[in-house]
């Protein structure tokens, strides 16, 4: 059984609770839809008040809901002058969502995972310099 998409979803996943039954649920989620739609709806439930609360359902419940078909919420009509700032949390969800989709790239280019990994790390040196 390959784990690599469950590990990818649970490295992704905020609340690290009932591994077991996650991996469970997700084996069954995975053939009703794709990883990259489930790391998509993760990457805007994360910005929602909810969750930024802290109130965010085990893993099992969230797969085994198929969450990942919610709809985003309506923006109110008011826009703040200033954007605000994402904790931490969420924006270590983007940039691991965007790490993944970039690998997911590469591998598809024929890249090894390996040599893939040596390219990301690459590209993350740059970014921070």
């Amino acid at each position: 059984m390959n784990d690599e998409p469950f590990d990818r979803f649970w490295n992704v996943y905020p609340r690290k609770t009932a591994k077991v039954l996650a991996r469970k649920a997700f084996a069954k989620a995975i053939v009703k839809t794709t990883l990259d739609k489930m790391l998509f709806a993760l990457s805007w439930q994360a910005r929602t008040e909810q969750w930024m609360r802290g109130v965010i359902p085990h893993p099992a419940t969230w797969l085994n809901g198929e969450r990942w078909d919610d709809e985003p919420p309506v923006p109110p009509r008011a826009t703040p002058a200033v954007a605000p700032t994402l904790p931490a949390s969420h924006e270590a969800i983007d940039r691991a969502v965007a790490i993944a989709a970039r690998r997911d790239e590469l591998l598809r280019e024929g890249k090894t995972r390996a040599e893939a990994s040596l390219i990301l790390e690459r590209e993350a040196d740059e970014r921070a310099k």
